[in-house]
Parts: structure tokens; sequence; C-alpha cells
């Protein structure tokens, strides 16, 4: 399934919360394995691990889980791949500027000219 996918948006935890989970690292190193490259990392969630004179808090400094979102290498993307992830990048995550980048790769791998269509709208 991975290789017809070009965006991927999943929950990474850094601490272990779930019984045989894999870590960011192992996930990371997967998704790499496949062709992905992490691009953001969005509503991260620190706490401050638990003792015993102090229980867990929501307002900590431990990054333990996020949201991570990996998009496809660009020189592994058909045209359309590359058009959704323009079109998720700006439209979805707000990274307009990852969407530009995107855009002229597209220009350049396809021979096209949709960074000026991007940069003018």
């Amino acid at each position: 399934m991975l290789d017809r996918t070009s965006v991927v948006y999943a929950e990474v935890e850094f601490q272990p919360i779930y019984r045989d989970q894999p870590l960011f690292s192992a996930v990371d190193e997967f998704m790499q394995e496949k062709g992905f490259e992490l691009i953001d990392l969005f509503h991260q969630v620190r706490m401050t691990p638990s003792t015993e004179q102090h229980p867990i808090s929501e307002h900590g400094v431990q990054l333990m889980w996020a949201d991570a979102l990996y998009l496809k290498k660009s020189g592994l993307c058909s045209e359309t791949m590359m058009l959704d992830q323009i079109a998720i990048s700006a439209l979805v995550f707000g990274i307009n500027p990852y969407a530009t980048y995107l855009a002229e790769e597209y220009d350049r791998l396809f021979s096209k000219q949709i960074t000026k269509e991007i940069l003018s709208a």
C-alpha cells in the first residue's frame, strides 16, 4: 500500500505508552526505508514523568507524542502524487514554503511550470 501512497500522517510516540509499540525512532526508520521523509511534527504533547511525589503533569518538558507528517521523496513520486503533496502541504497543513519547494521540484522533474501559478495565487 505504501508504494501507492504519497502522504502519511500518523501519531508517533517518543516514550512508551502502549504495550509492544514501536517508538518514533523505529517508525521513522521504517518510513525512511519506504522512501518517505519527515516534514514536520504537529500537536506535540509534553509531560513531566511521574514520580512518587509528583504525578504526571501535562505542562511538562519531555516530548511524549506528536502527529508526524511524512511525504514520499519527490524522486519516487508520480506527477499525481506530487500534485497531491503540493495541495496537502499548502491547503491542509498550511506549509506554504514547503508547497512552493515541492512545486519547484515538480517543475524540474516533469518539465512543467506550475510554480508561477502557485506563487501568483
